[in-house]
């Protein structure tokens, strides 16, 4: 009857022991480089798919993230690169995991910036835009930008000290 005693107390001071290696976490690290000339990208994201987490690249392309332990999915991105998927078992050591990306070789063909956006902002807002054309300051020799802009409604110009905007 004492061994049994003896051993039942064994087993509930012993068991909280086994319970702390349940919870470890273990870290993952690494690189995350240009694939054509090895340099390190800044703000690369590595995120885990199963834990909805993830952390962005240092100044030099390097990563760490603590995670318990387990399977885990990691998508590694960065823009203008193609992404990279890893799967990878996180156990009883650090894993040290570098990181290649290609690039993603999509280029805009054209890049159009138009004012019509801000043209609906200017009929919304009710104030009047006054546009000083190239073609209008040719057509007055002689006087000094500063002239023309006292010509503007809502600008004010005094002398060469400052400008601003009547109110």
């Amino acid at each position: 009857m004492k061994t049994f005693f003896k051993s039942m107390i064994a087993v509930l001071l012993l068991f909280p022991l086994g319970l702390l290696g349940q919870n470890a976490k273990q870290t993952i690290s690494g690189y995350v480089k240009d694939a054509k000339n090895g340099e390190g990208l800044i703000g690369a994201s590595i995120f885990v798919k199963e834990l909805l987490t993830g952390t962005t690249t240092n100044t030099y392309g390097f990563y760490s993230l603590t995670l318990p332990k387990g399977d885990y999915t990691l998508v590694i991105s960065s823009v203008g690169y193609r992404k990279s998927i890893k799967d990878l078992k996180l156990a009883d050591k650090p894993l040290s995991i570098n990181v290649e990306l290609q690039e993603d070789g999509q280029e805009l063909e054209e890049v159009v910036v138009s004012d019509s956006k801000f043209a609906l902002a200017k009929e919304k807002s009710g104030k009047v835009i006054t546009k000083i054309t190239a073609e209008e300051l040719k057509n007055r020799p002689g006087q000094s930008i500063a002239a023309i802009l006292n010509t503007v409604a809502g600008v004010e110009i005094n002398g060469n000290q400052s400008a601003g905007v009547k109110t």
